[in-house]
Formats: C-alpha cells, structure tokens, sequence
C-alpha cells in the first residue's frame, strides 16, 4: 500500500540528534551517560507510570565539548519549538539563562538507529524524554517523547 507519507519518520530529527550525540562521546562519556542496556517499555515518568526522575544523571552540560552542547541545544530547540513561537521563545531562554553547563543527558539502550534507545536531557527548568523502544519487538520503530516544563517553588 503506497501512502504519501510512506518514508516519514515521526521525531526523526530528534532521535537522530540524540543519536548524533551519544556517538559524538568519548567511551568513557557514554559510561557515564549511560544507566542501562535495557530500555523501559514506556516514558519512565508517564502520567500513568507515578514515577519521576528524582536524582540526575548522565554527562553534565559543563563536562561536555563544545560541539558536544551544539548537538545538545540542538536537540533542545527541535523539542521547544514545537510550542508555539511564543512560549517557545520564553521557554529557550529560560533553559538558557539557568545554563547549559547545569543540563545532564543521559542514555538508555544501544547506540544504533536500528536498536530501542532512550534518552534524557534533564536541566533546572525543564525534562526531555525520548523513547523509541520497538514496541513488543524491540526493534526501535515505535517513538515516544515527553516535556515537561518545571515551575520553580
């Protein structure tokens, strides 16, 4: 069956990015930004799931290249812009203005586009999370993406 959206890939610049970005560490980065080989079936702080990411963990902004952030903020305004331009605006600059450098991203899975592979980048204003965990076959064909914007109390 032919579609004329055959070809698309939903948040495929997202996931590539994110890609991009792991395979741009060095193996001692991705260590570190890596928690585990097995990647959860769904967003790990889903409305449904009761769970929130309390501790942070992953590479630190700060411990990063300079190329490294460029990927990172990259990934960053792919997910905010998908806002309205307005609150979009607001929001970049808040993540801006409480640093780059205080920003963690943080890695689950393999490191390949064909392999379930999830990812966190988790700062002071705000959390990203992408999942694209290949459903029941674990074949990385099924994305998932959260943002949540936080309010300081």
């Amino acid at each position: 069956m032919n579609s004329e959206y055959a070809g698309w890939r939903v948040l495929g610049q997202e996931e590539d990015l994110g890609l991009k970005l792991i395979n741009l560490m060095t193996p001692a980065q991705q260590k570190k930004a890596t928690m585990s080989k097995e990647v959860p079936g769904d967003i790990i702080t889903a409305a449904e799931s009761g769970k929130r990411l309390v501790d942070n963990w992953g590479v630190l902004g700060s411990e990063m290249t300079e190329e490294q952030r460029a990927v990172m903020l990259y990934i960053i305004r792919e997910f905010v812009f998908n806002m309205e331009y307005d609150k979009a605006v607001i929001e970049y600059n808040k993540i801006l203005k409480a640093g780059v450098d205080k920003i963690y991203f943080g890695w689950i899975g393999e490191y390949e586009e064909k392999k379930a592979h999830y990812y966190v980048i988790n700062g002071p204003t705000f959390l990203i999370e992408f999942d694209n965990n290949g459903g029941p076959r674990k074949s990385a064909n099924h994305t998932h993406f959260m943002w949540r914007g936080r309010v300081k109390t």
